[in-house]
């Protein structure tokens, strides 16, 4: 699998979003980044957005996909403009009240975070098989339920 070659499209999440309230970026310009605040979502209206965590490419969002869905939470990746962009911003009110006014909104964010994470685990195992993983170690501190060593993978 090529990872440069991942999208992330979820047009019925668009229908969410006001086009008139978009803010534009320039290619290479931070959308977001690891552990600011997250007050709101974004849906690509036009160009492409890569995202990043601690500097690796994780996966290309572009026209009509929505990213920044974690928008309870700080960022827990980088978001940045691959090429000039034109993105579509749903502030965090708006977010939970869509989230508790209309169900059909909340499960298309939890398939958009379900398909992400699936596709994580997919090029996670990918990795493993082609003896390609990561380095680990040892951290010495016990998990707080199991009782076992936490093990750390580098990137």
């Amino acid at each position: 699998m090529n990872f440069q070659e991942i999208k992330v499209r979820e047009p019925r999440l668009r229908m969410y979003f006001n086009e008139k309230n978009s803010i534009i970026f320039k290619a290479g310009e931070t959308i977001f980044s690891e552990g600011e605040p997250a007050e709101t979502m974004f849906a690509v209206v036009e160009g492409r957005v890569a995202i990043l965590k601690k500097g690796t490419f994780v996966e290309a969002v572009e026209k009509g996909g929505v990213f920044g869905e974690l928008s309870l939470h700080p960022r827990n990746y980088d978001a940045v403009a691959r090429t000039d962009c034109r993105l579509s911003v749903l502030d965090s009110k708006r977010f939970l009240y869509l989230v508790e006014e209309t169900p059909f909104f909340a499960l298309l964010v939890m398939q958009v975070m379900c398909e992400r994470l699936n596709r994580m685990i997919e090029r996670s195992v990918d990795r493993i098989h082609s003896g390609t993983r990561p380095a680990r170690k040892q951290t010495g501190a016990d998990h707080p339920f199991t009782g076992l060593k936490s093990v750390q993978y580098g990137i």
